[in-house]
């Protein structure tokens, strides 16, 4: 990655250029986007919903295909045979298609001759591979219902597999037809040998299991290739077999062309999706217990820690709670609490147990972070963003001095590196942005996460609708196709491996960290919540503990202000004077106004500039009160509710003041006691050994390069400091 790399460029919906266009406008102009990448992505919501579409190049679009005689022949032959083995599955017999018939009173007696006809009846159920049913006798079809979210994905990606196996059949058969008239079959029918072997290689060695929406493709890839090779077949009826044991998803045939898909009455997936409900809570379980087994702390604090944590992982009971219970999960939390509250802890592995626990059970609401242990170098947090940063910094997007703030943590070497990459930016050169590959960006990885929690939100709802909607099968066949279920699909697959492979391997990352990211995963595809948030601390580092507690105070400004806003109406509609509709929308105005302000001072602006705003705010309400010809009474009420809030709002931004200054304090502390270390580390490194005759004398701390921190400082850190994070 360069500086000069580019990501497509992003439009309001609705507002992209006249030249891009998306898959199904270019579709019903006539064109194909031709291989091209995506142009443009236009975004935007609807009803708080996400919507996203791809945009491509008008001007490197390519004609669709126009099918020659010898391929609508082709077509034309393909759908009676389609015809006769739909018919056959129902009991009747190809004869039976052009057998004169009764169509009933009212109806003149006509013969019906399905194979003049060139295309299917989508009015008539001839293909229900796409659609659940169990086959009561022919044309008798009983809908089931699909029971379970994870029984309806599964359905839901097991039909667009089906469907893409036979489109891109269908597309082959094209080919094929296209090469016989050219005089190519010859050296088309080595290439495509080639690309069975290919394929072939790459069915043996891929996990269809690895993710769930990997299914998707590897089922559609084995049918595709099942009519020529042994192996796509057998890993067809593999997969068939694991779907009917998971989900009770029956996968009937290898043959893509009459392949169906249909439901097993007799699966109970009521308790298939409970279980997979439990061992969401139970992986979150077993996170916690691997991740205190890593706390760095004394041998014989650390298996007493791991003692209690085993005692309460196989406690009677346990692995029979859902995410859905909540007094089922605040209970196992109680427990486990317990279990480590009768330790003999010293207080700094007591404070990391309870830190980690509450951590990884999503629930850091009763957790002062300004009291929780350093567990990430701020330095190595840096790092993972530096891409970004100096990519802004190349568009001119962010100044030098902000990035100078940035990286203001990091230590001296990695802090020149940067400085340097900076000036190679700024001279014109060609630079590689990525000075340390493989370390964690976590604004990335959180925006990936976001991303993929909507993705699963969607495809849920997906799901419900192909399980709860009547389908013409023509519709049905569709699902899957060049839609926004294809791209989804594709699109959580590729998330899913890269989210683990950086919870494997990325750099930077503490180990609870990595441990949330797999249970995030597992929280987000068990449909845990219908709207689902990621934790509210989802990293352990600095930079996050401190950003979550800037929130948590501007949260408590916004109920602040909001609560005033909403009693002061109140107290102005209890008034003897009724103010009219102008009126009332003036004092709505004004009132907001004073709220905004009140927000500010509660979130900190606690400066003079912001206190005369606020009289210049008061005074102008009461202007307004008395233009609505508010009574007195009514008037002096709203006035002490607007002193009584400002005081409030006084009280919270001073606290606000004062927890920034003391976070900037804790990470001075943090710097310090890590740059000492270093210091220590390389003195060790370089010191040459000493005579026995020499007495061993204090290091001079005033000749050090470093500035030593007050005492108050140095003790602090020692009790908030990690031992690992440094460099």
């Amino acid at each position: 990655m360069t500086v000069h790399d580019r990501q497509p460029d992003t439009f309001p919906w609705r507002a992209a250029p006249a030249h891009l266009k998306t898959r199904r406008q270019l579709r019903a102009a006539g064109l194909s986007p031709g291989g091209q990448d995506v142009a443009a992505v236009m975004v935007g919501k609807r009803r708080g919903r996400r919507l996203i579409a791809y945009l491509f190049d008008v001007g490197r679009a390519r004609p669709k295909r126009t099918p020659s005689p010898a391929q609508l022949a082709a077509i034309e032959k393909a759908t009676r045979e389609h015809q006769a083995r739909a018919a056959a599955r129902r009991g009747y017999t190809r004869t039976d298609l052009t057998t004169p018939t009764d169509p009933g009173p009212g109806w003149d007696e006509t013969t019906t001759h399905q194979e003049e006809s060139t295309m299917s009846n989508t009015d008539t159920n001839t293909d229900t591979g796409t659609v659940p049913i169990v086959e009561g006798g022919p044309g008798a079809p009983t809908r089931l219902t699909l029971t379970g979210r994870e029984q309806r994905l599964a359905f839901l990606r097991t039909v667009a597999a089906v469907n893409q196996a036979k489109y891109h059949r269908e597309q082959l058969d094209q080919l094929v037809v296209e090469a016989e008239n050219a005089g190519r079959s010859e050296d088309f029918g080595r290439r495509l040998a080639q690309q069975l072997a290919e394929a072939e290689d790459q069915l043996a060695a891929e996990d269809p299991w690895r993710n769930p929406h990997a299914l998707t493709h590897a089922l559609a890839e084995a049918l595709y290739w099942s009519p020529g090779s042994d192996l796509a077949a057998a890993r067809v009826q593999q997969i068939g077999e694991q779907l009917a044991h998971r989900w009770g998803v029956v996968l009937d045939g290898v043959d893509p062309e009459t392949c169906t898909v249909g439901i097993d009455p007799a699966f109970d997936a009521a308790a298939a999706q409970l279980a997979v409900d439990r061992a969401v809570v139970r992986a979150r379980e077993r996170a916690i217990a691997e991740t205190l087994s890593q706390i760095p702390m004394p041998e014989p604090t650390q298996d007493r820690v791991v003692a209690a944590v085993t005692a309460w992982y196989d406690a009677e009971g346990a692995g029979t709670a859902t995410p859905h219970d909540s007094d089922a999960l605040a209970a196992r939390l109680e427990e486990l609490h317990g279990h480590l509250s009768a330790l003999d802890l010293a207080q700094p592995e007591r404070d990391q147990v309870r830190f980690t626990v509450d951590y990884l059970w999503r629930d850091v609401r009763q957790v002062d972070l300004l009291d929780t242990p350093v567990m990430v170098d701020p330095g190595q947090e840096v790092r993972g963003r530096v891409p970004q940063l100096l990519q802004a910094f190349a568009e001119q997007r962010i100044a030098p001095a902000e990035i100078g703030a940035e990286i203001s943590v990091m230590t001296v070497e990695d802090q020149q590196a940067v400085r340097e990459a900076g000036r190679a930016i700024r001279a014109g050169d060609e630079v590689d942005v990525r000075l340390w590959p493989g370390y964690a960006d976590r604004d990335q990885l959180r925006e990936q996460l976001e991303t993929y929690a909507r993705d699963a939100v969607e495809a849920g709802r997906e799901a419900d609708y192909l399980a709860e909607t009547e389908l013409a099968p023509f519709d049905a066949a569709l699902v899957g196709i060049n839609d926004d279920i294809e791209d989804r699909i594709e699109r959580m697959s590729v998330s899913h491996d890269q989210l683990l492979a950086a919870a494997e391997a990325a750099k930077g990352l503490a180990p609870a960290e990595r441990h949330q990211i797999r249970a995030v995963l597992a929280d987000v595809e068990a449909g845990v919540a219908e709207d689902y948030e990621l934790p509210e601390l989802m990293w352990v580092d600095e930079r996050s503990k401190a950003q979550l507690d800037t929130d948590r105070s501007h949260r408590q400004a916004a109920v602040l202000a909001e609560t005033f806003c909403r009693e002061a109406m109140q107290v102005i509609a209890d008034g003897k004077a009724q103010p009219s509709n102008a009126h009332t929308q003036t004092l709505e105005g004004v009132l907001s106004t004073v709220g905004d302000n009140l927000y500010s001072v509660a979130s900190g602006s606690v400066d003079d500039a912001h206190r005369t705003q606020f009289v210049k705010d008061r005074t102008e309400l009461g202007r307004a009160l008395t233009a609505a010809g508010v009574y007195d009474e009514t008037k002096a009420d709203i006035r002490e509710l607007v002193d009584t809030r400002a005081r409030q709002a006084g009280k919270l931004g001073r606290g606000a003041v004062e927890r920034e200054q003391r976070w900037k304090t804790r990470t001075t502390e943090i710097l310090a006691r890590r740059d000492d270390a270093r210091a220590q580390q390389h003195a060790a490194r370089t010191a040459r050994p000493r005579s026995t005759k020499t007495c061993a004398t204090r290091v001079d701390r005033s000749a050090q390069t470093t500035s030593p921190a007050p005492t108050g400082a140095r003790t602090a850190a020692r009790r908030h400091y990690t031992p690992g994070v440094e460099r």
